[in-house]
């Protein structure tokens, strides 16, 4: 019998999976995602105990130790490993978007962030999947995945999510979301963006589009450290050199007054470009603080995420 400290383990993780919430998922899921049925497993069954395992924490292992009636961990990946890669990169925004259906409404417009997340790898890079990136958590290696969220206040979802492919330029992926979003019937009151996209090419795109922006700027050039001079906060104009081309871009110099902070004085400069709103420091901070929004999807995700050692790229992205 299970001790009483693992009794109180296995009901506090019971209690972290709401029955009714697992079922519609794997409505959900079944009605977007069609399964190889390699086994006789029926869709529902695989996608139930999926979203099950997430919310305890657990693997496909795992699960059979803490639930009944259970399929085995051996039959279940065996359906999961299946899976096809296109399919899920096709269906992923359509889940994500029904999922969000009754949050976010056509006609209507909206703050999105666009973001890159590195999960990390361990082992050898054998894997088209694997992308490298500066050493993080003892690895140079993660699997990554680039995420259009919406960071309204009070609307804070993640509406598509895609793998990172090597070889494939980030202004694929701001195209993408940013049609995916048109498609949708809604529009962008302002679309966040980090500094990995401070690209000539990608803003280039959004003013083409005349999608309202802000990016933090980089400081490449002595021309951009010339113009972050002074103590106060002001607007300039400045042009970012690309490798296909040059796009000109106004760039808000916000000034922030150390104050002692960490034991030091003076002033920073934090420069954004930006587009399509008013020159406002204090609007500008505002959206642009919705941003980390999506940060706490990042840590929810981890929150509720089934376990794997599996080296499968497929297997981690439904995952």
């Amino acid at each position: 019998m299970p001790s009483n400290g693992q009794t109180k383990i296995n009901i506090k993780i019971k209690e972290k999976t709401n029955p009714v919430i697992a079922r519609r998922g794997a409505s959900l899921l079944e009605s977007h995602i069609t399964l190889a049925g390699v086994t006789r497993m029926e869709p529902g069954v695989v996608f139930n105990t999926a979203i099950t395992m997430a919310g305890m924490n657990q693997s496909a292992s795992g699960i059979t130790h803490i639930r009944d009636n259970q399929p085995s961990n051996t039959t279940l990946l065996k359906e999961l490993h299946a899976l096809e890669y296109d399919q899920l990169r096709q269906t992923s925004s359509d889940v994500l978007w029904e999922s969000a259906r009754r949050i976010i409404r056509k006609s209507q417009s909206y703050s999105f962030a666009i973001d890159a997340t590195m999960d990390p790898y361990y082992g050898e890079n054998e894997s088209q999947a694997i992308v490298g990136g500066q050493r993080k958590h003892s690895t140079n290696y993660f699997y990554g995945y680039i995420t259009l969220a919406v960071t309204d206040k009070g609307r804070r979802l993640t509406l598509a999510a895609l793998p990172v492919d090597p070889g494939v330029p980030q202004l694929t992926y701001v195209r993408t979301f940013c049609d995916e979003i048109e498609r949708r019937g809604c529009s962008v009151h302002v679309l966040c963006l980090d500094r990995g996209f401070y690209m000539a090419e990608i803003i280039a795109y959004l003013q083409q589009k005349q999608i309202p922006y802000i990016i933090p700027a980089k400081i490449m050039s002595e021309e951009m450290e010339q113009n972050l001079s002074g103590r106060t906060s002001h607007v300039f104009p400045y042009t970012i050199e690309g490798k296909d081309q040059a796009v000109l871009v106004q760039v808000f110099d916000i000034v922030k007054y150390l104050k002692g902070k960490g034991k030091k004085n003076g002033v920073v400069h934090h420069p954004y470009v930006f587009f399509g709103i008013p020159p406002s420091r204090t609007l500008i901070e505002s959206l642009y603080s919705h941003r980390f929004a999506i940060e706490s999807t990042y840590r929810e995700r981890n929150i509720v995420r089934a376990k794997t050692s599996s080296k499968d790229p497929v297997l981690r992205y439904f995952y």
